[in-house]
């Protein structure tokens, strides 16, 4: 399953870095960048504005005992 069909175009994701959606400059996440609230931001690199939010979801992993 793909969370991808959720952006809209000019979105920017990434698993570890925040991507500027204006300049493509990435910055490691933070702790506090870890949740489903939407945090306004600043780019390091060009100084435009943007918002950003994490998409948190659990997999479930199964399988059969050993014998």
């Amino acid at each position: 399953m793909s969370f991808k069909k959720d952006f809209e175009p000019g979105d920017q994701y990434d698993d570890n870095n925040i991507v500027c959606p204006h300049c493509g400059y990435q910055r490691l996440a933070d702790f506090e960048d870890n949740g489903e609230d939407v945090f306004d931001d600043e780019c390091e690199e060009c100084g435009k504005e943007f918002v950003h939010h994490a998409t948190i979801w659990i997999t479930y992993v199964s399988r059969k005992p050993k014998d």
